[in-house]
């Protein structure tokens, strides 16, 4: 048996993949697959803050033919 993890991107209460997704998923069922739907606002998250870089990132390497 296949084992599916569903889930929507968004955390809106009316977002529309919300809908695909659980769609989707009874479909997934109706297959025979054994589906796990999960919604993320169930989930806590932390808001990520931006930091300052205080360093400069490598150059990527040079690709040619020396």
């Amino acid at each position: 048996m296949t084992k599916i993890l569903a889930f929507a991107g968004s955390t809106r209460r009316d977002s529309l993949n919300k809908k695909l997704v659980r769609i989707a998923a009874d479909r997934a069922c109706e297959a025979g697959g054994e589906v796990t739907l999960i919604d993320l606002r169930d989930f806590l998250f932390t808001t990520a803050t931006s930091k300052k870089l205080t360093c400069r990132p490598k150059a990527p390497p040079s690709f040619t033919n020396s």
